[in-house]
């Protein structure tokens, strides 16, 4: 597993533009970082994609995959989660 996690993250990195990227549990754990994505950032970008989606359940507590951009003058951090996994990616 942890080769497939390492191809899948270089392949995120070498997309254009992509400075880093940084992938946590459901628990806010930092699995895998690379680049700038510091992996002490974990738990806060985890938070962030749980408290969107928990902006987006519906009557059933379904909630869809969201995304989250945040934006500074340095750069962007895109941030998805799906089922137990948090993304996010450094532009």
């Amino acid at each position: 597993m942890e080769t497939n996690l390492e191809t899948i993250l270089n392949n995120v990195m070498n997309k254009e533009g992509v400075k880093g990227v940084l992938l946590a549990d459901q628990n806010g754990l930092c699995l895998a970082s690379k680049g700038i994505a510091p992996p002490s950032a974990s738990g806060f970008i985890s938070s962030i994609a749980n408290r969107a989606q928990d902006l987006m359940l519906t009557q059933e507590n379904d909630a869809p995959a969201i995304s989250v951009s945040i934006e500074s003058q340095e750069h962007t951090i895109i941030v998805r989660k799906e089922n137990e996994m948090t993304l996010a990616i450094y532009k």
